[in-house]
């Protein structure tokens, strides 16, 4: 692991329905969703299998970012994986939203694009 570089971790959502819906109105009243909660992190290889879960095929960044063909495949070209051995995860920030590479069947992050996830 690189100590200059980030740290991946996941957010999982609180286990009781009173955690949870404190979450949902915070997030509706002040702005402040699942990220905004660093007691909810935890480390991203302890949540793989379930980002795999989530992830979604990269022919719908593509289908989401119609001008963006170059820019997709120029990503792929730099993970040295087939198309079909990539997923993506959406990737909410505050200033842009983006997607984050993944790897599949493994789970690992390779890339994070600012393409268009939603």
């Amino acid at each position: 692991i690189d100590p200059t570089g980030p740290r991946w971790v996941a957010a999982r959502m609180p286990e009781t329905v009173e955690q949870r819906n404190a979450i949902m109105f915070d997030a509706v009243q002040n702005g402040r969703d699942v990220q905004h909660h660093p007691r909810l992190y935890v480390d991203y290889a302890s949540q793989t299998a379930e980002a795999l879960e989530r992830a979604l095929p990269i022919s719908r960044l593509r289908s989401l970012n119609p001008q963006g063909g170059a820019e997709i495949d120029a990503l792929i070209a730099r993970t040295g994986r087939a198309e079909s051995a990539l997923r993506y995860l959406p990737l909410r920030g505050p200033a842009s939203d983006g997607a984050v590479v993944v790897g599949h069947p493994d789970g690992s992050i390779l890339e994070v694009s600012s393409l268009q996830p939603w």
